[in-house]
């Protein structure tokens, strides 16, 4: 499944604050589409440090597990992976969101964020879960959460379906 800019959007940056959670902070019960430029760009602005709290290690492995071929070349390059100097992620830039792609979305704010922080919970859960000895075999990521059925089915456009 591709996931359109705004569900990248959401994912990636709106609303992920100090509590991990995706949150416009408007009433849940208003239509995703009625969200405005203005507040898409201050749920932006809400990030927190990692949309995903994983630790270095898991992201380490992570990269590894996708890059090599072997279980000793995974673990080697978790090894390499950690005794780098971590590097800063460069913050989100919210200057150039906008609510156009939540147009003609009437789905409500609630079930966009509940669809997304489940959807958060579910993929940090499975990433968490990968390690080097699941090199070489295949992977299959999560099933879609049940809070999201509605939300893709009523709004393709948002969600990349």
């Amino acid at each position: 499944m591709r996931l359109g800019l705004s569900f990248f959007v959401l994912l990636t940056a709106l609303g992920c604050g100090d509590d991990g959670r995706i949150s416009f902070g408007v009433d849940r019960s208003r239509t995703l589409s009625s969200v405005t430029d203005a507040e898409v760009r201050a749920a932006c602005e809400r990030i927190g440090d990692d949309v995903f709290d994983l630790s270095r290690r898991d992201s380490c492995e992570l990269e590894a597990l996708f890059a090599t071929a072997t279980v000793d070349d995974c673990n080697a390059a978790v090894d390499a992976c950690l005794a780098e100097p971590e590097i800063p992620e460069e913050p989100f830039d919210c200057s150039e969101e906008t609510a156009a792609d939540f147009a003609g979305c009437e789905i409500t704010v609630g079930e966009f964020e509940d669809c997304g922080n489940d959807t958060l919970d579910s993929q940090e859960s499975f990433l968490r879960s990968l390690s080097c000895s699941d090199v070489g075999t295949p992977i299959m990521e999560p099933e879609t959460p049940a809070s999201c059925r509605r939300p893709y089915a009523e709004c393709p456009e948002v969600f990349g379906e």
